[in-house]
């Protein structure tokens, strides 16, 4: 009879113990041992551009995190066409609103990226616009070598004194800019820019990669679409805006394509 009753309070003792060591347990096991993953959930469409900025990709969608609590980092695109299998990276550059406006003011904020604490309790809305960097330093210069002989035609032909005096400034300067506009200036800056423009009509892979600090990991998505002839043509002629801009002149806005996610 001893004997059972001691088997009944070791039984006892042992759920009591495990009662106790479970939450315990459980707490370790997510937070050090449950593996976390960041997910992103994305909305609308894709965006792609060509402007003073380059190519352009633009995102919008909800980061999540599972299981445990991640600092954002950084974001980035590898973009990949499939025709010809070259690559292009590009980088977090500006965050966008993620409201709209209905009151019809056209106002649009826009910040510069930053690191984002992730947390299992507060997905996370983003609308990031992404930039090819390494293409917006190959145009720089002739943005900036046009922009110079514009300048330098401009004085020669409308001296700042007659500007200064002028009562239809802009009018004016944009005759004078359509003089311009029949150089060999414009032509070959429009050649220059328009060899860096590489968007054609086909099928595109997108790696979006998700890093994050402390854990040092990376999280990507994979995505595909597709852009027709008519979207490329309207693109490309972005690189007559890109030339009037750099003189400019920003009579014309910025044409986009727009592409489903697959």
């Amino acid at each position: 009879m001893e004997e059972n009753n001691t088997f009944i309070e070791l039984g006892t003792l042992i759920i009591a113990i495990i009662a106790l060591v479970q939450p315990w347990v459980l707490y370790i096991y997510k937070k050090y041992l449950k593996r976390g993953k960041v997910v992103f959930f994305e909305t609308g469409n894709i965006e792609i551009g060509f402007s003073n900025y380059a190519s352009t990709i633009g995102i919008s969608g909800t980061l999540r995190s599972l299981n445990k609590d991640f600092f954002i980092s950084k974001i980035s695109l590898e973009l990949t066409k499939d025709k010809d299998s070259s690559k292009h990276n590009f980088d977090w550059s500006i965050f966008r609103d993620t409201k709209i406006s209905l009151v019809g003011d056209g106002q649009t904020h826009v910040e510069l990226p930053y690191g984002i604490l992730l947390t299992t309790q507060s997905p996370q809305r983003l609308n990031i616009q992404f930039h090819d960097n390494q293409q917006q330093e190959d145009i720089r210069p002739i943005h900036e070598e046009l922009a110079n002989k514009w300048q330098v035609f401009l004085d020669e032909n409308f001296p700042y004194e007659q500007r200064r005096l002028a009562n239809n400034l802009d009018n004016d300067i944009y005759s004078v800019f359509e003089e311009f506009n029949k150089t060999m200036d414009i032509t070959e800056a429009y050649a220059k820019f328009n060899r860096n423009f590489y968007w054609d009509a086909g099928t595109y892979s997108i790696n979006l990669k998700i890093q994050t600090s402390q854990p040092n990991k990376i999280f990507s998505k994979n995505y595909k679409f597709s852009l027709n002839e008519e979207q490329c043509k309207n693109l490309r002629l972005n690189v007559i805006t890109l030339n009037d801009h750099a003189c400019g002149q920003t009579r014309y806005n910025w044409n986009f394509a727009f592409a489903n996610f697959n």
